[in-house]
Parts: structure tokens; sequence; C-alpha cells
């Protein structure tokens, strides 16, 4: 356990130093850049309820990222428009663009993890506090043009024909019901509960 810890630990320092050089400080508003962080605490404090509750997130986002970039590289096109496109954009460097393969390694990381100590049942509990406080930050420090954790819009299709309160609000909300809650109940039949 303890390599896999010092592994994940090295990765996420080399990979937050990197974004943070690339994408300066904004960029780790993404409840994704947050996740890898919140990970890395959970691993080496042994805490089952902050590693389970970034599963809620990270495992839906390993799927849909995934099988977009590769979709992308097996046809040209992209499954979900404006997710994965930054990782075929030639003005990005490689190594940046690799490094944004934590989206496979942190899902993986978190599901050893919860192999090993079970899943804490209020998971999804703390994911939507999080979302809470980050999405409302992310539409008060961030550029609207870099649409980050796509409170502007989903992926490239911008509502605007609603106001933008209206629309973080319905992040918010989306997110809970139809991310977070449905993962928890996958989670909690798949996995066995931690028990304090």
């Amino acid at each position: 356990m303890n390599w896999i810890k010092a592994g994940y630990t090295l990765f996420v320092i080399t990979w937050a130093l990197i974004y943070f050089l690339h994408y300066g400080l904004i960029n780790f508003l993404w409840l994704c850049d947050i996740a890898n962080i919140i990970t890395l605490i959970g691993l080496w404090l042994n805490h089952t309820l902050l590693v389970s509750s970034q599963a809620v997130l990270m495992i839906p986002v390993m799927i849909i990222w995934s099988s977009d970039v590769i979709f992308r590289i097996i046809t040209g096109k992209h499954i979900i428009v404006n997710a994965t496109q930054y990782m075929f954009d030639p003005s990005i460097p490689l190594y940046v663009r690799l490094f944004s393969c934590f989206h496979i390694i942190t899902p993986v990381v978190i599901v050893w993890f919860i192999v090993k100590k079970g899943y804490h049942r209020k998971a999804w509990i703390i994911q939507s506090l999080i979302t809470c406080v980050v999405l409302p930050v992310t539409y008060l420090v961030s550029d609207p043009e870099r649409n980050i954790n796509f409170i502007q819009g989903l992926f490239q299709f911008q509502k605007t024909e609603i106001s933008p309160i209206w629309n973080l609000f319905i992040s918010i909300i989306g997110a809970i019901l139809f991310i977070y809650l449905p993962v928890d109940r996958i989670m909690r039949r798949v996995f066995k509960n931690y028990s304090s």
C-alpha cells in the first residue's frame, strides 16, 4: 500500500506543478483537479469518507473522459464535443496533455482503496457539499470563456436562454441528482460498506 501512496503522491505533485505552470491557479477549481488533491489527502490519512466522496465524481468522469478520447482516436470525432478537445490541441505541449490521464489514474487509485477499505455511505453527501461550495466560487472568480466545471453550459452548449444564476443552480442540482446519487447507489451494491 505504501508504494501506491508514494507513487500517487509523486504523480500528483508533478501534475500539480505542471498544471500550475501551464494553466495557472484558476485551473484547480475544476472538480476533477480538486479530486486529485482530496484523494491524495484521503490516502495518507487512510480516510475512507474522503476517498469515497471522490468516487462518485471521478468514476463517471473517467468513463466519459476516456470514452471521448478513445472515440476521437478511433473515429476522428468526439462523442461529447469540447469535453476532451484539449487532448488533441497541438498548441498544448504533449507532456501537459498526458498528465490529464489522471482522469484514468485517480479513479483506479480510488477503486483500489475502496476495495481494501470499503465504501463510505456518506460519500455522496460530502461530494455534494464540495460541489455546492466550488461551483459558486468558480462562477464568481473564473473567466466564463474557460467554462470551468461547465457552469456556463454543458460542454460546448451555452445555455443563453436562461440566466447564469439559474444555470449555476441547475448544474449543482443536476450533478447531485444525476451523477452523485446514482453512482452512490451503484457503489453501495458493488463494494462492501465501510464500518467505523
